[in-house]
């Protein structure tokens, strides 16, 4: 099958919630779109930001901040750093030169108490050295994820409303946002080449859901927002 966009190459991927074939080159290109419409779309950056750039060692970590660096290239206005929160992202900080702020060893039992322990670690720390951003690569997956945890919890420790990540509901300062929110983790692993096999039981379960009712994902991401909304909480 040919690729949808560029009609020349041959599809790796077959978008079934849009109905897209896509290439490697395509696909690349449409995440690095649907990237740069996010941050516009929900105001999540400006172009001189100091940037707290809180890595996980999440499977998904490497592709998705190789794509992000892409789009910083062009703000040089734009400062970074990073602060290492599991031995594996070290890797990542010196493959991609970026300047590490500090590393840490948190503890966790989940992936989701890691993001939310991390996300609390780097707005202390942000907020220490003056950075006005922390940005954190959680995919719609993770997005996705962090509502159900809070829905089997009874609680929401942490949600991602419109591209910002909420702690106990409110926002933080600065802000911790994620870009990434609307881009499926298959999609951002296939620009390694390898396939998404996520360990945790909630991301299977989701995936699961996505195979049997395309575009799933999206639907609950959009529902808990126009709620979350609804009631009239406010998103700086």
């Amino acid at each position: 099958m040919l690729c949808k966009s560029c009609k020349e190459r041959e599809a790796i991927i077959f978008r079934k919630y849009s109905g897209e074939h896509l290439c490697l080159p395509c696909l690349r290109k449409s995440l690095k779109k649907r990237l740069r419409q996010t941050v516009g779309r929900f105001s999540l950056l400006k172009e001189d930001d100091k940037i707290l750039l809180a890595l996980l060692g999440f499977e998904t970590e490497k592709p998705a901040i190789d794509l992000f660096l892409e789009m910083e290239r062009d703000f040089p206005g734009v400062m970074i750093s990073c602060l290492a929160c599991d031995e594996k992202s070290i890797d990542i900080v010196k493959e991609f030169g970026i300047r590490l702020e500090e590393s840490l060893s948190l503890r966790h039992s989940t992936r989701w108490d890691l993001i939310i322990e991390a996300s609390k670690q780097s707005v202390l720390r942000a907020r220490d050295k003056n950075f006005t951003k922390v940005v954190i690569p959680l995919l719609l997956d993770d997005a996705v994820g962090l509502f159900l945890y809070g829905v089997l919890k009874n609680c929401y420790p942490a949600l991602v409303i419109n591209g910002k990540v909420l702690l106990g509901g409110n926002a933080t300062e600065p802000p911790v946002v994620t870009p990434f929110f609307r881009i499926p983790s298959e999609e951002i692993m296939l620009l390694e080449g390898e396939e998404w096999r996520p360990r945790d039981s909630l991301l299977q379960y989701i995936g699961e859901l996505e195979r049997e009712f395309a575009g799933s994902r999206f639907n609950i991401l959009n529902s808990y927002h126009t709620l979350f909304l609804a009631k009239g909480k406010r998103v700086l």
